[in-house]
């Protein structure tokens, strides 16, 4: 075999194994945003039950939790684009979601009890979702 060839035969697997591996992070990048808004929403939350475990439940910091919370749920429609136009069922339960983030907003808890039954509300309605979407 001519050296040349070898160099050739080198640089094109080289080329393929490259665009190969493009091809593959392009493809599983839409996978990433639904991914990263779920994530940030699981966060968000995480940190308004800490509050309730640590007795934190003044009104300031909860609405600061939600105003959070409001701003990333407002990702999901278009995280989920093909599932929201595929299904009526899922828009309902976003929207739902949405409401009780908007309820809680409308009436920040001053007190853990309140609070608590904001964030188990919250909480079931995404369970909801995560039980016929999951």
């Amino acid at each position: 075999m001519n050296p040349s060839h070898l160099i050739l035969l080198i640089v094109g697997l080289f080329v393929g194994v490259l665009c190969t591996l493009l091809t593959l992070n392009i493809v599983g990048a839409g996978k990433r945003y639904p991914v990263a808004v779920m994530t940030v929403l699981d966060a968000n939350l995480d940190r308004l039950r800490e509050d309730l475990l640590a007795e934190r439940c003044d009104a300031s910091r909860s609405m600061a939790r939600l105003t959070r919370l409001q701003a990333t749920s407002r990702e999901i429609e278009p995280a989920f684009a093909s599932l929201e136009a595929q299904s009526a069922s899922f828009r309902e339960l976003r929207l739902g979601f949405i409401r009780e983030l908007d309820a809680a907003g409308a009436n920040p808890a001053a007190d853990c009890v309140t609070l608590n039954t904001q964030a188990t509300a919250i909480s079931q309605s995404c369970e909801a979702c995560h039980v016929e979407y999951r």
